[in-house]
């Protein structure tokens, strides 16, 4: 077994073999996790290169079919059949492929971050202090650089931020600093007042309460106000939040698109669904639909979307369905919800997430749940820094059946709020399209010290 923390022979090994006996399109989503440039010895490099040419043109990925490429390309000699037969024969569990091929990713930026961290060594020892610092600064603005990233203060410098902020909104001056955006709903902006960089809203609901649905007419809200919007769907494919993005935009009631009751359109109606697609389309905002809901491969698409497609904004659904260390459900959520909400405050963009809440041990389901529910499923609260709690405020009558969409009031409490006063309470109802409208004109706002 290989001591050298900058390098994982055993997981670039454990990737071949698995990718090689399992011959499965999921297994060999692995090849695509590190390059092959990742990989330490020159045999696992030919090797992955030839695999990915195998999968690219939809060949059998398998050692026959690898000794014929490898044949092809006259590299079969550097391969022998000795070596194949003892790699494919050590690893026992084929489902550790995508997990060794992190372990392969990792290690490589490692080995990046220690070259860089050398160079710059050595720029320091030759008195060359403006391209050490210059290529220092360069790194911790990559999130590759060892050294603290704390931000270190006095109390008054703390305060600093705030104040000039204050004073250059009075003035009618641009003012720098953590960012503010919208919510994407007016109603959740009044009650929120926006959304801040670098911190992470709950919303917690009970299943079918519309967790889903509100944090994707959020991210469409935003979209339309100029925003670019990243949602990672962690729950369903891309054609769930598609169709509500579509009915939403279009208007056209949400179970004739999931249902495709193409019947029952008129032409207004197809002439919306062509409107809505041209508004979709000119708002922007990304999906992803992860490969796995590991909590490193979620936190992986988040980087993508911020630093690859400029989003502004992103959008986890949800908690509960991330893949994350820890001894039992709660500790691993608890982990889930502490890995994205760190992730999002390194790429200093606002995060917003939902959970979803456990049955009440004694009370009705259409009580208001409290915020303390969330302690029964992880320990979210401590890392959220704003919370709504969702409930049905009535249990379904046998009107509601005969409606296109749930028609119950949808009620939403603030719970927690770093940046104000939480309490407020906002009240939605679903149109057949799947928006959610505001019951009230106005808000509830209950202060804190009442």
């Amino acid at each position: 077994m290989s001591h050298n923390p900058l390098v994982a022979l055993e997981s670039e090994r454990a990737v071949i073999a698995s990718v090689l006996l399992a011959d499965d399109d999921r297994v060999s989503a692995a090849l695509y996790v590190a390059d092959p440039s990742d990989y330490t010895d020159g045999r696992h490099v030919l090797v992955i290169e030839c695999l990915r040419a195998l999968h690219v043109r939809k060949s059998a990925v398998d050692v026959n079919a690898l000794r014929l490429e490898l044949e092809r390309r006259g590299k079969l000699a550097l391969v022998p059949v000795d070596w194949l037969v003892e790699v494919t024969e050590t690893i026992p569990n084929l489902s550790l492929a995508i997990t060794a091929a992190e372990r392969v990713r990792e290690v490589a930026a490692a080995r990046e971050r220690r070259a860089e961290h050398v160079a710059i060594a050595a720029l320091y020892a030759a008195g060359q202090l403006e391209d050490a610092e210059s290529r220092a600064a360069a790194l911790s603005r990559r999130g590759a650089s060892t050294v603290s990233r704390s931000r270190r203060m006095t109390i008054a410098e703390a305060a600093e931020g705030p104040f000039q902020r204050l004073l250059a909104k009075h003035e009618g001056r641009p003012a720098d600093g953590r960012r503010r955006i919208t919510c994407g709903i007016p109603a959740l902006d009044r009650a929120l007042r926006g959304l801040r960089s670098r911190s992470m809203l709950v919303i917690g609901a009970r299943p079918s309460v519309g967790k889903s649905t509100v944090m994707l007419q959020m991210a469409l809200g935003q979209a339309a106000a100029g925003e670019r919007p990243g949602y990672v769907s962690i729950e369903d494919d891309e054609d769930v939040p598609g169709e509500r993005a579509l009915a939403a935009s279009s208007g056209v009631p949400l179970r004739w698109i999931g249902d495709e009751e193409t019947s029952r359109l008129t032409r207004e109606q197809w002439a919306a669904l062509v409107e809505g697609m041209q508004r979709l389309h000119d708002a922007g905002g990304y999906v992803v639909v992860p490969y796995s809901n590991r909590a490193e491969v979620v936190c992986a698409e988040m980087r993508w979307l911020v630093r690859e497609k400029g989003c502004t904004c992103l959008f986890v659904d949800y908690l509960q369905k991330i893949r994350a260390q820890g001894h039992g459900v709660l500790e691993r959520v608890s982990n889930a919800a502490a890995a994205v909400e760190e992730e999002a405050e390194s790429l200093d963009v606002p995060l917003v997430t939902a959970s979803q809440l456990s049955r009440p041990e004694r009370g009705s389901e259409y009580d208001e749940p409290t915020i303390e529910r969330l302690r029964y499923t992880g320990d979210i609260e401590a890392s959220a820094d704003a919370i709504v709690m969702c409930w049905h405020e009535r249990a379904p009558s046998v009107e509601d059946e005969i409606e296109l969409i749930d028609p119950r009031v949808v009620s939403m409490r603030v719970g927690k709020l770093k940046w104000g006063s939480p309490g407020a309470l906002v009240r939605m109802r679903r149109a057949p399209s799947g928006e959610f409208h505001e019951v009230e004109e106005q808000i509830e706002m209950q202060e804190a010290a009442e």
